[in-house]
């Protein structure tokens, strides 16, 4: 594998503080996930019900529930998974979930339309989706923030910041390219309809 995966030579610093933020990372979204997965499997075994993530993502269970579905990673030690969950249910961490989690409902719509993708990658894949426009990172950026790689929605410098916002995907304001004039675009059958 070292053949594979060796940072240059000058840049091993670099490659360690990457590798480090990215472990750092994934190891909290294992948490996170680890918890979603919890509700899924004390439902589906403690009430025999079938639970969604989406709705998974917004449920609790006691902290007896969570000990009693205990994920396979960490079946091997229970006491570990036995700290994970006692850390979920201090003050602290539930104050900084509450407040994250009001954060989060604040915001109608996805902040981006980039998804997995990096900025230069979606950079490159809207440059193939539309060669005719000469594309910067910072309209790469902008057009991230209002619509997906495939859309019909050019750059205006003249588009006001709410055409960034994302406040709702079915109100979401379109502005076309030099017009300076904006349309309402109609909700999608696949979104559901802010309420």
């Amino acid at each position: 594998m070292q053949r594979f995966f060796r940072a240059e030579e000058g840049t091993e610093g670099l490659a360690d503080r990457v590798a480090h933020a990215a472990c750092r990372k994934y190891v909290t979204d294992m948490f996170h996930e680890a918890r979603v997965q919890a509700h899924i499997d004390y439902y589906a075994s403690a009430r025999r019900m079938t639970v969604t993530k989406r709705e998974a993502r917004q449920m609790t269970l006691t902290q007896e529930q969570y000990l009693e579905v205990i994920p396979w990673w960490c079946r091997a030690h229970a006491d570990a998974w036995t700290m994970i969950v006692a850390r979920w249910f201090t003050p602290a961490y539930i104050e900084k979930h509450e407040s994250q989690r009001a954060l989060r409902m604040l915001r109608p719509a996805a902040t981006h339309h980039q998804g997995s993708r990096s900025l230069p990658g979606f950079k490159s894949a809207y440059e193939a989706a539309h060669p005719d426009e000469d594309v910067s990172m910072f309209t790469a950026w902008a057009m991230s923030h209002q619509t997906r790689v495939a859309g019909d929605v050019t750059w205006d410098s003249a588009a006001p910041r709410e055409a960034y916002s994302l406040k709702s995907r079915s109100t979401r304001r379109r502005y076309s390219s030099g017009t300076g004039q904006s349309t309402t675009s109609a909700p999608s059958p696949l979104m559901p309809r802010p309420s």
